[in-house]
């Protein structure tokens, strides 16, 4: 009988650690044994010259040597849903839509959801579960901002009573609920991992939203952001990060300039925090608009600049 995918996943990058550890023990034996040779452009054009045939587009990601990955890079810039015709002018790899029965676009993998509610059976979930694997996805997203009267609105007792079913699929791999970034989104997830643990509930990656408010919280260093990341990866379980949703609401984005400056700063930040794999930006409130009138908006070009898979 063959391990379920998320066993799998566990198991390769366990061997790719020992792998790793391996080469850089041989590298160190033999390093004093070897020339030394200037960093490769010291002795060529001016510093910072691109190559004249570069390997690699802009805006491509160079194939993962990641074991996990198959040795192909996995999907990394996504939309929290758009048009089909702008995923693909954006470049995107993947996108969602709050759902659990879309379908994938093109070049773009559609992750769906199980959104939550108070009202939700492990009947429904199960069965939600299983229409996901029956139409061929391989990740499912959890509870939509359980935190907040307005959305999921479930309390973690409700969350970890649900979660057997959402993970009773074993080739299915299952996001975290997200919650909102306020001090009581954070709460309710530090109370629902610290359950999960105590009931030994499996979980393979963390879904975090983000949000700046405040006037400069969307700098265009994107500090806020990094900060809430550093929380996100103090949790226990070292797990992978999903930024499922993000912008800059309310006085943190009072003009495009602004919103652009800020994403293109997450584009750079991020690149410190290897444990994102995904990211999903939310286009849906002023200023954030990628695509209009059939056209990419600044925003929108800057977006299919980025790098599309990690």
């Amino acid at each position: 009988m063959p391990l379920p995918r998320f066993v799998r996943r566990r198991v390769t990058r366990s061997l790719a650690l020992v792998v790793l550890l391996v080469l850089v023990s041989s590298a160190c034996d033999v390093a004093g044994l070897l020339p030394v040779d200037p960093p490769a452009g010291d002795a060529g054009g001016p510093a910072g010259e691109p190559d004249d045939d570069p390997a690699v587009p802009p805006g491509e990601a160079e194939p993962s040597d990641d074991p996990d990955a198959g040795g192909a890079a996995e999907p990394y810039k996504g939309v929290a849903n758009s048009p089909c015709g702008e995923l693909e002018a954006l470049g995107a790899t993947w996108f969602y839509d709050w759902s659990a029965d879309g379908q994938s676009c093109g070049g773009a993998e559609f992750v769906p959801m199980v959104w939550g509610g108070s009202g939700l059976t492990p009947e429904a979930v199960s069965a939600a579960v299983q229409d996901v694997a029956d139409a061929g996805h391989t990740t499912v997203l959890g509870f939509n901002e359980p935190d907040r009267p307005d959305q999921a609105n479930m309390t973690v007792e409700q969350a970890v009573a649900l979660w057997p079913s959402l993970t009773s699929h074993d080739d299915i791999l299952v996001g975290s609920p997200a919650t909102s970034s306020a001090p009581a989104g954070q709460q309710w997830m530090e109370e629902f991992l610290a359950r999960a643990a105590e009931e030994d509930l499996r979980i393979d990656f963390l879904a975090v939203h983000w949000y700046g408010w405040g006037e400069g919280s969307c700098d265009a260093d994107a500090a806020g952001l990094a900060q809430y990341l550093d929380w996100a990866e103090s949790l226990p379980g070292d797990l992978p990060i999903w930024i499922t949703e993000f912008g800059c609401l309310n006085e943190s984005g009072p003009d495009a300039a602004t919103v652009q400056a800020f994403y293109e700063g997450v584009v750079e930040m991020l690149e410190e925090h290897p444990r994102v794999e995904r990211y999903a930006w939310f286009p849906w409130v002023e200023h954030h608009h990628l695509a209009e009138d059939g056209a990419l908006t600044p925003l929108g070009d800057a977006f299919a600049a980025a790098p599309a898979q990690r």
